[in-house]
């Protein structure tokens, strides 16, 4: 009998410490129905990561009464369902901050350096490569925030110990808060997106405007544009034909708007876009804080103690 399936792979610290509090668990190979359903059939929680958890799937668990996201993300768990069944759906925001934080920081500087196309280039033979380019530094760059969370403010703190100007679009941040972190409030998203020489999102999806082609025209023509929040809040189309008439300069991304990338996605084949398959939040440091934080929700949300 499972008590607790897991969609989705997470570090094995988190297991053991739902194993600990007497929970049976179901790491599952494959995020598929097919796999889960005998499965949810007695388990009272079930684990998640960005596969989400469909109404179906809700419906095929009988004694569910809590979803956990490992992440800050519910938006693909049907929370409609859950709530009409009175089940609980949690999250740990914050847990895998640093991870994203540095791994858009990874992305700044992959982009500013044109690092992906600089190692082809070695490895092609081609190292006149290194006349033809004009690799910038980002010291002393504007970098623009849209949204202020959790990994926002830790991206601000490694952004300004590079010398950065850091300014944030946030209907919810504090002026306090922007004050105790040296960042400075956009006066709207148009002037952000105006001014900024780096734009990082990390909204959500419905509290962000989506980067179509009319907010996308108003980014500066040397403009470097990071996503490791959501791939929706970008309209991907707009973004590759800004890419290819050279309308920004550069493009950093973690998410995208359907995962895997489709392989006939337009993003694919733009010039200065470095790609990364979700990972942002996957430093293994990362990874177990997370997982630990995920199986305490879990085990305290079905009234049990946690494990010393």
């Amino acid at each position: 009998m499972t008590d607790c399936v897991i969609v989705q792979p997470i570090a094995r610290c988190g297991v053991d410490l739902l194993q600990d509090a007497g929970l049976s668990v179901f790491v599952a190979p494959s995020p598929e129905l097919t796999v889960l359903r005998p499965h949810l059939l007695t388990a009272r929680a079930v684990i998640t990561r960005n596969s989400g958890l469909s109404a179906e799937a809700i419906k095929a668990a009988p004694n569910l009464a809590i979803i956990a996201s490992h992440g800050t993300g519910t938006d693909r768990i049907d929370k409609g369902a859950a709530e009409r069944r009175g089940i609980r759906v949690v999250s740990t925001p914050g847990s895998n901050a640093q991870s994203v934080a540095e791994h858009a920081l990874a992305l700044m500087l992959a982009c500013a350096r044109r690092i992906p196309a600089a190692d082809r280039a070695v490895r092609t033979g081609e190292w006149s490569f290194r006349e033809c380019i004009h690799p910038r530094e980002i010291s002393g760059c504007h970098l623009g925030l849209v949204g202020y969370g959790h990994v926002a403010r830790k991206l601000a703190t490694l952004a300004k110990g590079l010398g950065m100007t850091v300014s944030a679009h946030s209907k919810h941040a504090s002026d306090a808060d922007l004050a105790a972190d040296g960042v400075l409030r956009a006066a709207s998203l148009d002037s952000l997106l105006a001014t900024a020489q780096i734009i990082s999102l990390h909204g959500l999806p419905g509290r962000t405007p989506v980067l179509d082609d009319a907010l996308l025209s108003k980014l500066r023509a040397d403009a470097i544009l990071i996503n490791t929040a959501r791939g929706v809040l970008i309209d991907e189309a707009a973004l590759a034909a800004a890419l290819r008439e050279g309308r920004i300069a550069a493009a950093g991304l973690d998410v995208f708007s359907g995962e895997p990338l489709p392989c006939d996605s337009p993003i694919l084949d733009c010039p200065n876009v470095v790609l990364t398959p979700h990972i942002g939040g996957s430093g293994v440091e990362a990874r177990e804080r997370t997982a630990l934080e995920v199986a305490r929700r879990v085990v305290e949300g079905l009234g049990m103690a946690v494990p010393d």
